[in-house]
């Protein structure tokens, strides 16, 4: 069950980092009180710059020094997740030589991302494609692989 809902959750990360839709773009107005306490305890200090609603989950993106982040909650104000995408050069050592030897040599680097949820306090998230074939291999705080997930 925690694998399901954090796929989900990591699904609607990753689809509001790659496609943000003009439609689901609402005021900080529209953003329930609650909500917006939630982030400014779990994020104190961090302004928001632009608030949605997907999915029944409000979706707020903001910037700590130059990195722009996405913290997602629930409609009740409770933190779900925040991530950020990584620069190829920004991914750890030890998980970039893991990510791109072995079973995954001859795979390209698409993207990685590094997200926070209640459950898991780090994660880095490589995704390596090769073909039509796109696998996100996750690894823990300390570098070390956790899996690989086929998308």
């Amino acid at each position: 069950m925690k694998t399901i809902f954090l796929s989900i959750i990591l699904a609607v990360f990753a689809l509001s980092v790659n496609a943000q839709k003009a439609e689901n773009k609402i005021n900080e107005s529209a953003v329930p009180e609650g909500v917006k306490k939630a982030f400014n305890e779990k994020h104190p200090g961090m302004k928001a710059l632009k608030w949605e609603l997907d999915n029944g989950k409000y979706e707020v993106d903001f910037k700590n020094g130059k990195a722009k982040y996405i913290a997602v909650f629930s409609p009740e104000g409770k933190w779900l997740i925040t991530g950020t995408e990584l620069k190829k050069k920004d991914v750890p050592k030890k998980i970039m030589d893991h990510a791109l030897s072995g079973e995954y040599k001859d795979w390209k680097f698409n993207q990685a991302r590094s997200v926070e949820t209640a459950e898991i306090p780090k994660e880095i998230i490589v995704e390596v494609e090769k073909g039509d074939d796109d696998t996100m291999l996750y690894y823990d705080a300390d570098g070390n692989f956790l899996k690989a997930k086929k998308e």
